[in-house]
């Protein structure tokens, strides 16, 4: 009777603490605007971090959003979507935050103006999509200049970053090294071709210049052709990575499919650093990506969605 109750004992004991813990588990279980919420406060935290003139200057916007996205976060109880719109505000900002440099912008503009459709190397679509984006582009200068101006405007930087992703995708949608001329192999006549335009007797786009894989292809020279025609007798079996193309660089798996065409910079048509200004063609030197990644790897962690 004693071994019984004993069992007995040790049933009911086993059960309370088993209920207590799952209760225990229940109430450490966070609820869907809970964890919109730490979500927001993590990412709230991270506004030391961005560079102040950006808050300043980016059309007023910024400091009504944050201080919006801070009373949210300081008040509990509220739903899963309040929560979330605030989220997203702050990180379109973080986003968006980064303003174009008004010389280096143009300098590139003038480069693009440059670009022509040498034998229709580009696609119908691509082509007039990147000439839109770049009257877009003109018109936001005519605006900033006709407003005199004194620092970036989003406007701006918007059309800046929508020509560059056109650019970007347009140049970069074939990438067979070598086949300068698009016949779908490489051989001694891209070479030839690339001679020819080395003596003015025939153009390349931008996007041919890449093909050869000159990585200074603003200054493409016979060394140029006499690679090309290393890698066609087998002296140089695969040709190596100058990072020329966007997917060539180690940092794009990090990027969405947004960030990782406008973020690029494109030396066909973008100077060089140090050429027109010192830095990157953005004032806050991709702080607020920096940002972005921290928030995105910080919710990996934790096993949340970004939004």
């Amino acid at each position: 009777m004693k071994k019984i109750l004993a069992i007995l004992l040790t049933g009911v004991m086993f059960v309370g603490a088993f209920c207590f813990n799952v209760s225990a588990a229940e109430k450490n279980e966070k609820t869907d605007a809970e964890i919109q919420q730490e979500k927001l406060g993590y990412i709230l935290s991270l506004r030391d971090q961005v560079w102040v003139d950006s808050t300043i200057i980016y059309d007023g916007v910024w400091p009504s959003i944050m201080e919006n996205a801070r009373k949210v976060y300081d008040t509990d109880g509220l739903s899963e979507y309040e929560y979330t719109i605030a989220l997203r505000q702050v990180y379109d900002m973080y986003y968006d935050a980064p303003l174009a440099n008004i010389e280096y912008a143009e300098a590139t503009y003038k480069n693009a103006l440059k670009e022509k459709n040498y034998n229709n190397w580009y696609s119908e679509n691509d082509w007039n999509d990147f000439q839109t984006k770049l009257k877009d582009l003109g018109d936001a200068f005519d605006y900033y200049y006709s407003h005199q101006m004194k620092f970036p405007c989003n406007r701006l930087t918007k059309a800046f970053k929508a020509m560059m992703t056109s650019y970007n995708k347009m140049t970069n949608a074939y990438t067979v090294k070598g086949d300068v001329n698009g016949d779908g192999s490489f051989n001694i006549e891209d070479a030839t071709l690339v001679q020819k335009y080395i003596v003015n007797s025939a153009n390349l786009t931008g996007a041919q210049k890449m093909l050869t894989n000159e990585k200074n292809y603003e200054n493409i020279t016979v060394a140029t052709v006499t690679n090309l025609q290393k890698h066609i007798v087998g002296l140089e079996p695969e040709f190596k990575n100058n990072g020329i193309f966007i997917d060539e660089h180690p940092c794009v798996n990090s990027l969405d499919d947004t960030l990782r065409w406008y973020n690029y910079c494109n030396f066909n048509i973008c100077p060089r650093r140090g050429d027109v200004t010192s830095g990157s063609y953005v004032y806050n030197d991709f702080s607020c990506m920096d940002n972005i990644f921290g928030y995105r790897i910080w919710c990996d962690q934790k096993g949340y969605d970004y939004l």
